[in-house]
């Protein structure tokens, strides 16, 4: 291509907190006009690449996501039950170490590209 390579890449990732909750990252990555470049760097030649990057993270907090409290309508209301009177604290403190485990994904990144010009925007019902 005339304008560099293009390379889309989607990743996720789930880490289960206990039985019934789970943390899941979804990671996009949209790479366009990637060029091969050759730079002089401490007197060596070295090969890099130019171009820009797009990385979108959505990191979600699933509930019941073995689906033990869906079999059953009862069951069901029982989940919204337990969610909203008995697991709200917990559920408020993951949400908090979710939030916090995302935004340390995003200067993990951008300190590992070294990035002089980045857009990060948090988007509300994203975290």
């Amino acid at each position: 291509r005339a304008g560099g390579k293009k390379y889309i890449i989607n990743w996720a990732a789930d880490r289960e907190i206990d039985t019934y909750s789970k943390f899941l990252l979804l990671i996009d990555w949209d790479l366009r006009r990637i060029k091969d470049l050759v730079v002089e760097r401490g007197g060596e030649k070295v090969k890099m690449q130019q171009g820009a990057i797009k990385i979108v993270i959505t990191a979600q907090l699933q509930t019941d996501y073995s689906n033990r409290w869906e079999t059953r309508p009862f069951y069901r209301f029982l989940r919204g039950f337990y969610e909203k009177y008995v697991y709200k604290d917990t559920l408020e403190r993951l949400r908090s170490q979710l939030w916090d485990e995302g935004w340390d994904l995003v200067n993990e990144i951008k300190s590992f590209l070294n990035l002089y010009k980045y857009t990060v925007e948090a988007q509300p019902g994203r975290a």
